[in-house]
């Protein structure tokens, strides 16, 4: 079968012989794996030679960098918490 299309822009992923085609997926860092970080990896895509649309490029590339962000957000320790409001003025600068 024919080697799978090189898709730029898209962080961690990864392509995968089948024995029908190849299935394309994004696959999280081995080292924040190891830490814990789910899912370690998602399908996105299967192809089976013909060409890929652009638009379905494009869909991967954002499904990466969405799934590469938040990976990387959670190995900085996550989103840090907002302050509780104390309906102050230095509450809202805060």
């Amino acid at each position: 079968m024919n080697n799978p299309p090189k898709i730029d822009n898209a962080p961690g992923f990864k392509w995968r012989k089948r024995r029908t085609g190849w299935s394309g997926r994004w696959q999280a860092r081995d080292d924040l794996v190891e830490r814990g970080y789910k899912p370690k990896q998602q399908s996105l895509y299967f192809w089976k030679g013909e060409e890929i649309k652009p638009v379905n490029i494009g869909l991967i590339q954002a499904q990466c960098a969405e799934l590469q962000a938040d990976m990387l957000v959670w190995g900085r320790g996550g989103i840090p918490k907002a302050p509780a409001y104390d309906d102050t003025v230095q509450g809202l600068i805060d």
